[in-house]
């Protein structure tokens, strides 16, 4: 008889239940383990990930300033007051359009001169355009 009290036990549905239960409470347990596992080893590859991202616009923003730099430089060297304020100068006509050859004015004609300090106002006298042979020099 004391046979059958344990296969009555061993077959108790409350002690299978309960078994089931310890064991859905361990695979619980190791499920979420595993999943701050995966989530903390998530976490350092997006920090790390931030940190090179960030390196990465560092480096870019110090291109795209150097590039600028030198486009300034650039730009500066074309800037026409910056030639005047290099001892050129910006002349005129008394229509205001630009003089960039004796071919354009004659004798008695008004000019206007604007260096980096100010403006001269000037009539030309004489007018001596360059020989062939001058110009290939």
């Amino acid at each position: 008889m004391n046979q059958y009290g344990l296969k009555l036990k061993y077959f108790d549905p409350k002690r299978s239940i309960r078994e089931q239960r310890q064991r859905l409470h361990d695979l619980e347990e190791k499920l979420k383990s595993q999943l701050l596992i995966q989530i903390e080893a998530e976490r350092r590859q997006l920090d790390e990930s931030a940190v090179k991202m960030s390196q990465l616009m560092e480096k870019q923003t110090l291109r795209d300033r150097h590039r600028l730099e030198l486009l300034a430089g650039r730009l500066h060297a074309c800037s026409p007051l910056a030639k005047i304020g290099g001892g050129y100068g910006f002349i005129t006509d008394s229509g205001n359009h630009r003089i960039d050859s004796v071919m354009q004015v004659k004798a008695g004609d008004a000019l206007r001169l604007k260096l980096r300090d100010g403006n001269i106002h000037t009539l030309v006298s004489e007018v001596e355009p360059l020989t062939v042979s001058e110009a290939e020099k």
